[in-house]
């Protein structure tokens, strides 16, 4: 018997997640998916805005 490498801690960490974390590591992924995304978006800068000529807070009522 040897020691206990890097590599055979990962291994039994791995398991002990599946195991027992099933359920919950669906949505912590998503939220580790969703945290990548914010912050590629955040690193490429602000987004520009598009002028679409609506001056905001007004309503255009069209009678059909």
């Amino acid at each position: 018997m040897g020691t206990l490498s890097f590599w055979h801690i990962l291994v039994v960490a791995a398991v002990v997640v599946v195991v027992f974390a099933h359920r919950r590591l669906p949505a912590a992924m998503g939220a580790l998916g969703a945290l990548i995304g914010h912050w590629r978006r955040s690193a490429k800068g602000p987004r520009p805005r598009r002028d679409d000529g609506v001056i905001e807070g007004t309503f255009t009522r069209r009678d059909e």
